[in-house]
């Protein structure tokens, strides 16, 4: 949904000189905070429709970023605030300045990396987040070194001959491929050898003829979003299927499904072990050609309500195609003990599947309603597309669902933002976002070649 017109935001002084541009949003399907000089920005994907807050805590280094982001009169009102005692909320008229529109980009980008429903690439995703910290260079407030991990992206990119020419017969990724290598080539801060390097990269790439996009191996990506398709028969004594909280486990790596773990607890007299089994995403297209990996592990905990420590821990391992992530856990005599002291009890076990540094652990009814308003908003950011009503017809649901996870959880903020969220879903208000993400976008064109 783009903003082309001017719009009121409303301007305090929340005190110590700090000031807040529009209102924090609560944001259902996840936010994405990014810092700029001497502020922080608040988008909530799941509302094209308002502008990103800003919470301006330095005023006298922001004021210039504020005035490339929202136009000067909210810059100026900016400075008026910080400068008073009073705490009045005032009214300022904003605009959309082309940075905004490119931070906001950037916001979108993340929350696919961190929010997606969709197999995308992971690789493209974060191909495209350097190339518009790069474009943001003086604006972003930023401590990585966006430039050396850019460089070590498209070095493993163009030594490999195969993956480069599957890459650039998409032309959004042959394009973004282009723009991030003329960022290295112009990189003032290199050697020249490196520059050098970057622009023999860039020229083997160009003067080609244009090529039509090729088709690259459809999968079945629509049933992500189908609640009828991904109930999870939930934890259960000794058996059962769980979900993988995204917050856990990077994208790329295992399916988004409901319902994508399957274990079993097996007691046998004095011995016992825990197999787990989850679903993969072998079938992404990937720009490096390569398939997921963890360098720190993936693992799999036993854990039940009441115990603060895992009941017993195990790792996974992907088959050789990505299919499937698989481990087992042996367990000594007096874990095999307690589990059946407690499955005699009635109590529930549940597993958790992780990385080696684990999120802190939260309401699994908030996790799960986040991931179902996550679900809606990829469905809302793909509405234009020509298969729009099998995609529309899915948000209702998913939203109906997120909203009975918000209710028994007594998030009312949530409750109400969801509420909003799918009247918003229902209007026929202008295009829910203004471009998609490149690996959005090959996403798009995988469904087209392979229908």
């Amino acid at each position: 949904m783009t903003i082309d017109h001017p719009l009121e935001v409303p301007i305090r002084n929340i005190g110590f000189g700090a000031v807040m541009i529009g209102e924090e949003p609560v944001a259902p399907a996840g936010a994405i905070t990014l810092n700029v000089l001497g502020a922080v920005l608040d988008f909530d994907p799941s509302r094209p429709d308002l502008l990103p807050s800003c919470l301006v805590a330095d005023p006298g280094i922001a004021v210039p970023v504020v005035e490339q982001l929202y136009g000067k009169a909210v810059a100026d009102e900016v400075l008026n605030r910080s400068l008073q005692e009073s705490l009045d909320v005032v009214s300022c008229v904003a605009v959309r300045e082309p940075s905004l529109a490119t931070l906001t980009r950037l916001a979108e980008v993340r929350w696919c990396q961190q929010n997606t429903a969709f197999p995308l690439d992971p690789s493209l995703l974060l191909l495209e987040e350097l190339t518009l910290l790069a474009e943001l260079r003086g604006i972003v407030d930023t401590d990585e070194d966006w430039v050396e991990e850019l460089h070590g992206l498209l070095g493993a990119l163009m030594a490999r001959p195969n993956a480069v020419r599957a890459a650039v017969e998409q032309p959004a990724i042959e394009a973004l491929i282009i723009k991030a290598l003329e960022v290295l080539a112009t990189e003032s801060a290199w050697a020249s050898e490196e520059r050098d390097t970057a622009t023999g990269w860039l020229h083997s790439l160009e003067g080609d003829d244009p090529r039509p996009a090729f088709p690259v191996s459809p999968f079945d990506w629509m049933s992500q979003l189908r609640p009828d398709l991904a109930l999870a028969a939930g934890p259960s004594h000794l058996s059962g299927s769980s979900t993988v909280s995204w917050r856990d486990v990077p994208l790329g790596l295992m399916s988004r499904r409901e319902g994508n773990v399957r274990w079993r607890v097996s007691l046998e007299d004095a011995e016992g072990a825990v197999t787990a089994k989850v679903e993969g995403t072998a079938g992404t297209f990937r720009l490096l050609g390569e398939a997921p990996t963890s360098q720190e592990g993936m693992f799999f905990d036993v854990v039940s309500a009441g115990w603060s420590v895992p009941l017993a821990t195990g790792e996974l391992t992907p088959d050789a195609e990505c299919r499937d992530w698989s481990g087992k856990a042996a367990m000594v005599p007096e874990q095999v003990e307690l589990l059946r002291r407690l499955s005699e009890d009635g109590a529930r076990l549940d597993v958790r599947v992780r990385g080696a540094v684990p999120e802190p652990v939260m309401d699994p009814r908030v996790a799960a309603a986040e991931r179902w308003c996550a679900r809606a908003v990829c469905a809302l950011r793909l509405r234009n597309l020509p298969t729009r009503k099998e995609l529309l017809d899915s948000i209702q649901d998913c939203l109906e669902r997120a909203l009975d996870l918000w209710r028994m959880a007594g998030r009312r903020a949530e409750l109400a933002a969801t509420r909003e969220l799918l009247a918003l879903s229902q209007s026929e208000q202008g295009n829910w976002t203004e471009g998609l993400t490149v690996a959005e976008t090959i996403l798009v064109a995988q469904r087209h070649d392979g229908s």
